[in-house]
């Protein structure tokens, strides 16, 4: 019985392993997608604010979005800056 014990725990543990995994890729998916765009948009913004501030400027950019680029920007910098 104890050995049939550790073969649960240890299968147990690697099925735990595998989806945080799965979850984590998941969960960076969007990340990686909005990191690999040709040009920041309201999409990239929403799945990491940095993209605001390394992808290019879309030329056909309206105001909406320059205002969503300046927040994420701002955010941004408050984050590397850190608390007044």
């Amino acid at each position: 019985m104890p050995f049939i014990s550790r073969v649960r725990r240890l299968l147990s543990s690697l099925a735990k392993d595998r989806s945080k995994d799965a979850w984590d890729e998941l969960a960076m998916r969007p990340i990686r997608d909005a990191a690999q765009a040709p040009e920041f948009t309201a999409d990239t913004i929403r799945a990491d604010p940095w993209t605001a501030v390394y992808l290019p400027i879309p030329p056909d950019a309206d105001a909406a979005l320059l205002q969503q680029v300046r927040e994420a920007m701002t955010l941004c910098r408050e984050t590397v800056e850190g608390p007044p």
